[in-house]
């Protein structure tokens, strides 16, 4: 039981593991499994120009079941599909725009993104791939290591758990307002829908967990 006069962090609390902050992280994206990567630029300075991201959320699908007319709420399947949002700040390379809006318009061929062309027929993706029609075996669409968000420890640098997705790509590439009377930097957001996000954390976490509660 606490007591304020011995303080309140003597007792329980002192096994606890160091709270994770959310300021040490790392986006990392990964273009080899594309057909045409070496098209893409370096995806490495890319990470470091993700501002904010979001660790995607976990959920089951649930529905009622009433026995003697009390209601139960009964898991029936998992919502494993969803999406994440992630603000890109943008160089004068352009960078993020350049890699994004690749993998965008290799997706779904639009014609919205041209190096140096101004016309829909001298776009050199359209050349590459036909018009609204991608290749699913290229890793547009299928991929397992497309991007990867890790997460460290703010004391000691070690990586607590990374997410992995299944078949992630950029969906909506926002706006951005420019304004002579503003001094913002210029970012866009994007938006990624994936069939499936995975936490995986190393086991060492969970034995020392266990240990710190005396639970092994």
């Amino acid at each position: 039981m606490l007591d304020k006069k011995y303080g309140y962090f003597v007792t329980a609390i002192e096994k606890t593991s160091e709270p994770i902050r959310n300021t040490k992280w790392l986006v990392t994206f990964n273009f080899n499994e594309f057909d045409n990567s070496s098209s893409f630029p370096n995806p490495e300075l890319l990470s470091f120009q993700v501002k904010e991201v979001d660790i995607p959320k976990f959920q089951n699908e649930v529905d009622s079941m009433y026995y003697f007319g009390v209601e139960r709420k009964v898991p029936t399947s998992i919502n494993n599909a969803g999406s994440i949002n992630m603000t890109i700040l943008e160089g004068e390379h352009l960078l993020g725009y350049n890699s994004l809006l690749r993998w965008h318009q290799q997706c779904v061929n639009g014609g919205e993104f041209s190096e140096g062309n101004n016309t829909l027929i001298t776009n050199p993706f359209n050349i590459r791939h036909s018009m609204n029609a991608p290749d699913y075996s290229s890793g547009s669409l299928i991929n397992r290591n497309a991007v990867v968000l890790s997460c460290f420890s703010y004391a000691t640098g070690e990586e607590l758990f990374k997410i992995k997705f299944l078949n992630i790509k950029p969906t909506t590439i926002d706006s951005v307002k420019m304004a002579y009377e503003g001094n913002e930097l210029y970012k866009f957001g994007v938006m990624f829908d994936y069939d499936l996000a995975i936490l995986e954390k190393k086991k060492n976490h969970t034995s020392t967990m266990r240990n710190a509660y005396g639970t092994d």
